[in-house]
């Protein structure tokens, strides 16, 4: 979307991509395997019921907040600003899964459930 917010709630399993220039995007009780999110100033929300192969997750403004099952994962962290909290995972660039993840100014939090 050009302007304005993106949400994609449950039972999607294969890929998801969403994009806005400006505004939030959130995807709740997410089953896919590959997730690409972006948004020029808003937050990214991701939370998946299972692990995901790989999230890219990025915002030139805003906050970056993941939840996903507990266990390994590789982990790129990009921010230039704010605070980075990762609580529930192992961080492990051998796991097969990534997530990658920037924010320009705001904070990344990564949560095991």
């Amino acid at each position: 979307t050009g302007s304005g917010a993106v949400g994609v709630a449950a039972s999607v399993v294969g890929s998801i991509k969403a994009h806005t220039n400006g505004g939030d995007v959130k995807i709740a009780d997410s089953r896919s395997h590959d997730l690409d999110l972006s948004t020029g100033s808003g937050t990214v929300t991701v939370v998946a019921t299972t692990a995901p192969e790989r999230v890219l997750a990025n915002t030139n403004g805003g906050d970056v907040d993941v939840t996903v099952p507990r266990g390994a994962y590789g982990l790129t962290i990009s921010q230039n600003g704010g605070h980075l909290n990762i609580d529930g995972i192992t961080p492990d660039k051998r796991s097969g899964r990534l997530l990658d993840l920037t924010t320009g100014s705001g904070d990344i939090t990564v949560q095991g459930r």
